[in-house]
């Protein structure tokens, strides 16, 4: 992956002090780092993602919903800071669903990874398999665009491995 500098470096000290403002304060349960590939329309990169998960704030026949923020940063230069709302589904003994919806802030870096605005939502979910009591590995797809809020909206999938852990 390519040095991170300039603006991404700055959103990356960014995620670090909302993360620390998060864990001291909202009792963060769960924190999620992630490589993987993105698909933008002329070009993939790989990128690594960053995710603080709050505790469980609401439970839904099994559907433990709660928090969560998260930053994506590309060997391309783009980088994503955003929160939003997480959920965990288990589905057996140690499998579970999970997914997110988070709005956030996107500095594309450069034309090749322009999204059409600074405001774009990524969508993710994935399927996992919890390791031990405080570990989990799992595949995620995501999908990241700015819902036709500007003109142009090519918007961006991404896969990536993640590891979980509780703390």
């Amino acid at each position: 992956m390519a040095i991170i500098q300039g603006r991404t470096a700055r959103a990356g000290a960014i995620a670090i002090t909302l993360a620390t403002a998060a864990a001291g304060s909202a009792q963060a349960a769960d924190f999620v780092i992630g490589a993987g590939r993105l698909d933008y329309r002329n070009d993939d990169a790989a990128y690594l993602a960053l995710e603080l998960h709050s505790e469980t704030m609401w439970s839904l026949g099994g559907l433990d919903v709660g928090l969560g923020l998260g930053a994506v940063f590309s060997d391309a230069s783009s980088s994503w800071l955003g929160g939003g709302v997480t959920a965990l589904y288990p589905i057996g003994y140690r499998w579970f669903v999970e997914g997110s919806f988070m709005p956030g802030l996107y500095d594309a870096g450069g034309y090749a990874t322009d999204l059409g605005n600074d405001l774009e939502f990524r969508t993710q979910i994935g399927i996992g398999y919890r390791l031990n009591e405080r570990s989990a590995v799992s595949l995620a797809a995501s999908h990241m665009s700015n819902a036709d809020t500007a003109d142009e909206n090519p918007g961006v999938n991404g896969v990536s491995l993640r590891l979980r852990t509780n703390f």
